[in-house]
């Protein structure tokens, strides 16, 4: 093995790799997004256009940030007794011994949910992007133990096993879990944007706003609209889908298009619990339901009478208890 390993990233290098990156998982990211839309029963093609447009105007938008944003040179140097890292003006030397272990962060894509397409993803990742290493200082007092202080290393495409291999040498290396960089972590040497994470966080928020827009123009309806319950195949879904719509819009004829009694009368505590009304409790036919809505409402009306109504002697006992005047604490037990 060589003894010593040096490479660097140019500005231009960066820039060409995020945009490959962008042109590769960002569709991907897209569908994602998409997927609401596209699930469940839920079509609506305005929507869905909608969506696609604003997506397709804001991936040329991070296209164009990728073509004048400043990245940085990065430059790496491995030897016998370090690693030497410049990135922009900024260029430190570590001895080996001032880190414990590294972690290569292309395992933690590979040991996701799904090991097959996990593994393709961290491969293409690879060969667009290089590998990425977190080396990890070691703590020399009690302070620095309440933290961890990672550097990171960035690889070329076609290095990636070389620097692996050179650190191997040098330093243990350790499995990276989802739990690796979390808590208190500093990094030296980390890139401070990121154009991919920066189209991510965009779109996201897109998708969010128009969300937003499109359950405001549906008027009442905060939930959506109630065909997209009718679509549903399955029916304990369709009749969770009625009374969420329903106790949304206090909308007590939605409730009553729900044919399972316990589905129905949640959905009918739901809309008394909210108009804090007795009365929409005297539809509720569950008795367990039924008698959980009086003691809500009774207790936030400081009303005994609604308490009465309330079939489970244990219940009513709790509900005329918990009365603010109740002070006698007398409750009658047949």
């Amino acid at each position: 093995m060589n003894n010593q390993l040096d490479w660097q990233i140019t500005r231009s290098e960066k820039r060409t790799r995020v945009q490959k990156s962008i042109f590769v998982f960002g569709p991907f990211l897209f569908l994602v997004i998409m997927g609401p839309f596209l699930t469940n029963g839920i079509f609506d093609f305005r929507k869905i256009i909608y969506v696609a447009l604003v997506g397709i105007i804001i991936l040329l938008m991070v296209i164009l940030a990728n073509k004048i944003f400043p990245h940085k040179e990065k430059q790496y140097s491995l030897n016998n007794y370090g690693i030497t890292v410049s990135v922009g003006r900024k260029t430190k030397t570590y001895s080996w011994n001032e880190f414990e272990s590294f972690y290569s962060y292309s395992l933690v894509i590979r040991k996701s949910a799904n090991p097959s397409i996990s593994h393709q993803v961290a491969e293409l990742n690879k060969d667009i992007r290089g590998d990425t290493f977190y080396l990890r200082k070691k703590s020399n007092n009690l302070i620095s133990k309440l933290y961890k202080t990672f550097v990171v290393v960035y690889s070329e495409t076609d290095n990636s096993e070389m620097v692996n291999e050179f650190l191997v040498n040098h330093l243990p290396k350790k499995e990276m879990t989802n739990t690796t960089d979390l808590g208190l972590v500093f990094y030296e040497f980390k890139g401070s944007h990121n154009i991919l994470a920066l189209a991510i966080g965009i779109l996201i928020s897109a998708f969010l706003i128009f969300g937003a827009i499109s359950i405001s123009r549906e008027g009442k309806n905060i939930i959506g609209p109630l065909d997209h319950c009718d679509v549903l195949n399955d029916q304990t879904n369709k009749y969770n889908c009625y009374s969420l719509v329903g106790s949304s819009n206090q909308d007590l004829s939605i409730c009553d298009k729900i044919p399972d009694l316990k589905i129905k009368s949640a959905c009918y505590s739901s809309i008394a619990n909210t108009a804090k009304s007795s009365s929409i409790c005297d539809k509720v036919q569950d008795l367990t339901y039924r008698d959980n809505c009086y003691i809500s409402i009774g207790r936030v009306r400081g009303d005994p009478s609604i308490c009465d109504k309330i079939q489970s002697q244990e219940i009513k006992n709790d509900c005329h208890k918990s009365l603010p005047n109740n002070t006698t604490g007398t409750i009658i037990i047949p």
